[in-house]
């Protein structure tokens, strides 16, 4: 705290002496316009090393970070469409009382926002055959003939 008034006054005193050496005539103003900056420099430069001017240094020193969340949004809009493309076809599996153990829906959100289903795994733990072809052709008839629909054993 010394050290700063210390500085301080050395910065006013040097600050007159420059004051008095000036002229008064052709380039008074501008001396003295640049002498009082110096001055003005020096006490801000001082006052903001105090400890008690550091939420005034937070401010002008915050870190502004930009969140992207189109990231986010886009793995909620697939899961979500995932989830209720899920159901319809477990339901209408159900039914025909065909039980697989996991339906993997692979989902693609595009640049416009557009959403596609490149592919549906069926996952099933028995072998039985005609149950995982009966499944295929039912979710087939669930999602469209474009969606390529497979079976897989677990």
């Amino acid at each position: 705290m010394n050290d700063s008034l210390l500085s301080i006054c050395v910065a006013a005193i040097i600050t007159s002496i420059f004051r008095m050496l000036v002229p008064d005539e052709r380039a008074g103003k501008q001396i003295r316009l640049i002498i009082s900056c110096f001055f003005i420099v020096t006490v801000v430069n001082l006052l903001g090393n105090f400890d008690g001017f550091d939420s005034v240094k937070e401010i002008f020193e915050m870190e502004t970070n930009y969140n992207d969340y189109t990231v986010v949004y886009e793995k909620q809009t697939a899961d979500e469409t995932a989830n209720v493309l899920r159901k319809r076809i477990y339901s209408e599996l159900e039914k025909e009382k065909i039980y697989p153990e996991k339906i993997y829906i692979d989902i693609n959100i595009s640049e416009n926002d557009s959403i596609s289903i490149s592919k549906i795994r069926l996952v099933f733990t028995d072998k039985n055959s005609h149950s995982a072809e009966r499944a295929v052709k039912i979710t087939t008839e669930c999602t469209g003939n474009e969606i390529e629909v497979v079976t897989e054993e677990w």
